[in-house]
């Protein structure tokens, strides 16, 4: 899942890989979850400040277009 949420051809990486009835709720949690963890282990580690948002900040704000991305693939809601 995760190297389809950093690629551009994400599409293609799910459908070449069978993808299919995943549950929108889980990557979403999933996605958030990678989101807070790095930005603390960039926080907590003060790494490359002051571009701390570098990571986990980057994933906050391509949550929606990343959950667009796997929708076609997720059981129906």
């Amino acid at each position: 899942m995760w190297i389809a949420a950093e690629r551009k051809d994400g599409e293609s990486c799910l459908a070449a890989y069978g993808a299919r009835d995943l549950d929108l709720d889980h990557i979403e949690y999933a996605l958030l979850a990678r989101a807070l963890r790095d930005m603390a282990a960039r926080v907590m580690t003060e790494e490359d400040r002051p571009g701390v948002d570098a990571w986990g900040f980057r994933r906050f704000a391509k949550l929606e277009r990343d959950l667009d991305m796997f929708r076609p693939f997720c059981l129906p809601t």
